[in-house]
This record gives C-alpha cells, sequence and structure tokens, in this order.
C-alpha cells in the first residue's frame, strides 16, 4: 500500500501540479498524474547546489516519511534533481516536471499507448507516463546503470506502480525488440545520435522525443515521426540533459580543447578570423549544420563541458564559439567559409531552433545541405517556422 501523505507533502504535491499547469499548456489528462504521483517517493537523495551553484560531494537523503518543508520545497521545485554524482560530475536526475509533461504532450501519449522510455532514473517518469497510457498501454523503460534501475523498481513498488512500467537494465542503445512497435519513444538524456533501433522500433505514426546533444552540451528537443520509412519532424526548443552512458555512443562526442587541434596549433593560437558580438545557441546550430569540414567547439572557459566532435580531428578549420563571439583558425579559406557562414545566418534572419525542420536519414546519406552528420543517422535539415526555448 502506498503510503499516506501528510498535510506538509500533500500541500507540497497540489504546489508542483498547479505550477506546472499555470507554467505550460498541456492537456489536463497531463496533468492529473503529477498529483497522484508524489515525487518523494521516487527519490532516495538529491544533491543540492550551493549559492554559488556548486555541487556539494554529500546528498540530502530523502525518504516517503521526510516531512523536512526546505528539503520538500526542493524537491517539489520546477527544476531538474540531480540525483547521482560520479568523480564530482552529476551523473543522473530526475527531470524538470513541467519539462517531462511537455515531452509527453510531444509525444501524444494518450490511453493505451506503448511506451518505450530510454533512461529509467527514479522511476517518476515511468510512472507517470503509465498513469496516462492506463492499464491498456504498456511502459518499458531500459537503465544501463544497475543500482538506478534496482533504486527504480523499488520506488515504482511503494507506489504500486509495480507491474505498470517494466524497468529493465540493459544498454538503451539497442532499444526494446521483443517489445516493439512502440507509440511513443521518450529519451530523457543527451544523446548525439539517433540509433536506428529507436526509429526502426517506432509503430506508424509513432513518435521519437528526444534532446538530440550538441558539442557545448545544450540539446536541441528533437521530435521525429514516423511515416512507412520516412522519420521527419522538428527541433521544438532548447534543453540541458545529463550525457547518455552506455554503449558505443556512450563516449561520443570525444573531448577536445582547441588547444589540442592542429590549426590552433599551427596559426600558434592567433585566431585568424573573429566575429562578433557573442553568438547565440542558434549559431552553433547553424555552423554545425553547414560545415561538417570545421570542428566547433565551445569555449575552454568552459570547465567540465564535453567539447568535441570526433570524426573530424584532421579537419581544415576549428571555430571556437565562446562569450567573445566566434573565433576562427585555420587558413584564410576556412576564415572566409566561417565569415560567409555566419553572414547567412543573419541573412536568413538568425533562425531559432524551432524554425528547423529534419528528416532522419541513415548515416552517411546525406551529400550537400544542412545536415548533422553521424555515424548512425544523419539529419537533413530545412528551415521552417517558429522557434521555443526551455531548460531542463
Amino acid at each position: 500500500m502506498a503510503p499516506t501523505l501528510t498535510e506538509e507533502q500533500r500541500r507540497h504535491v497540489e504546489q508542483l501540479a498547479r505550477a506546472i499547469e499555470e507554467a505550460h499548456t498541456v492537456p489536463p489528462h497531463l496533468l492529473a498524474p503529477f498529483a497522484r504521483l508524489p515525487r518523494h517517493w521516487f527519490v532516495d537523495q538529491v544533491y543540492l547546489a550551493d549559492a554559488a551553484g556548486a555541487m556539494p560531494t554529500w546528498p540530502r537523503a530523502v525518504t516517503p516519511e521526510t516531512t523536512d518543508p526546505d528539503l520538500l520545497s526542493a524537491v517539489y521545485s520546477d527544476h531538474a534533481l540531480c540525483i547521482q554524482v560520479c568523480g564530482g560530475v552529476g551523473t543522473s536526475s530526475t527531470s524538470q516536471p513541467s519539462l517531462m509533461a511537455q515531452m509527453m504532450a510531444d509525444a501524444g501519449l494518450q490511453t493505451g499507448a506503448r511506451v518505450l522510455e530510454i533512461g529509467t532514473g527514479t522511476g517518476w517518469n515511468g510512472a507517470l507516463m503509465a498513469d496516462v497510457v492506463g492499464p491498456t498501454g504498456r511502459v518499458v523503460s531500459l537503465e544501463c546503470d544497475q543500482e538506478l534501475a534496482a533504486a527504480a523498481r523499488r520506488h515504482l513498488a511503494v507506489a504500486g506502480y509495480e507491474d505498470r512500467v517494466e524497468v529493465r537494465h540493459t544498454d538503451g542503445v539497442a532499444g526494446a525488440a521483443d517489445a516493439a512497435p512502440f507509440d511513443a519513444i521518450l529519451v530523457t538524456v543527451g544523446c548525439p545520435d539517433i540509433p536506428r533501433p529507436w526509429l526502426e522500433q517506432l509503430a506508424e505514426g509513432g513518435r521519437l522525443v528526444m534532446p538530440f546533444a550538441l558539442p557545448d552540451e545544450s540539446a536541441p528537443l528533437l521530435r521525429l515521426v514516423r511515416r512507412g520509412d520516412t522519420w521527419s519532424g522538428e527541433f521544438l526548443r532548447w534543453t540541458w540533459f545529463v550525457a547518455l552512458r552506455g554503449g558505443a555512443l556512450a563516449d561520443w562526442p570525444a573531448p577536445l580543447r582547441a588547444a589540442d587541434h592542429a590549426a590552433w596549433q599551427a596559426a600558434g593560437g592567433r585566431s585568424t578570423w573573429r566575429h562578433t558580438p557573442a553568438p547565440s545557441a542558434s549559431l552553433l546550430l547553424w555552423l554545425l549544420a553547414h560545415d561538417a569540414a570545421t570542428v566547433i567547439v565551445a569555449d575552454d572557459a568552459n570547465q567540465g563541458r564535453r567539447n568535441g566532435t570526433p570524426g573530424l580531428m584532421d579537419a581544415a578549420g576549428l571555430a571556437v564559439l565562446g562569450d567573445n563571439g566566434v573565433l576562427g583558425y585555420g587558413d584564410e579559406a576556412t576564415a572566409q567559409r566561417l565569415a560567409a557562414h555566419v553572414e547567412a545566418w543573419h541573412a536568413a534572419g538568425r533562425p531559432e531552433v524551432g524554425a528547423w525542420r529534419a528528416v532522419a536519414e541513415r548515416g552517411g546519406a546525406v551529400v550537400g545541405g544542412a545536415a548533422l552528420r553521424r555515424v548512425c543517422t544523419c539529419l537533413r535539415l530545412d528551415l521552417g517556422h517558429g522557434s521555443t526555448h526551455d531548460r531542463q
């Protein structure tokens, strides 16, 4: 039997449900589970940053009996919560509640839907989705970390959802072929590529919603819909998620510092071209989509970032995006090419993330045009309309 909520706990549960309703427009059937499934039932510990934003080395313990109002306020804030730290880096989190509701809306979750989740985390998201799809639906959740998978099963049992969400300790990159096809696949980790199993395991009309990780760790949220052997859709909004772990994509992209690149070394650390003012994330997306011959990295001042674009170490040019603008390194031709791309971005109206439409092709299939070329899948891009911004 699920624990009985105290008055203090119920107040926080209701406050979070109201905050999600007031902050974003999602259908009522997606809001109700947030009032029925308390978040603190699914959290064993949280790492709460200090006033300076530094991550502590010790967590705060959370139990179904927790009544500390300050701790409950943190747990029921509309923010992502870090639940695991390895080597001083957050490696798992429970996502921002309003973003979770948005992603369920983006995936079109309804009663009876078959859902695959990549990244179980605490199990809360899986339980919320199970509540939405009901007993005629199915939720399969994949988690590469054995301890997290075991903890998620305990949390689901506390809430009475152990038979509603199937948690598998496995590499999420391979999907779950035996349970396919899925009406929706929701990915809760930043992934720099689209594994083919995710696309192939979608049902006709099924939706894949995933954070598509870029070299600066931002991850524009991508939604693709399957129509026959075509997967097309759009970028929805900016998000930031912890990186995918496990499988062949775990170390992609590999870290790369500007000082390690041949173009930077050949130029003696002196840029051959500069664009100011400071660029926006939308310029990073434009450059990555238009110039596969140039490595794009974030400024080294961004400590702890997983910067770099693997497979391009021998590229002729290097572009470094930082607070002071875009710095180009390489020969004159590279500098002119980068300058032309920035001018084209301005001429196109500085398109934001939501302006891009995307079609998934097999890796290496796209020649010419704007595209994000990856090992598994290549996204062919063209401009549409609209833009939104949100943060996990």
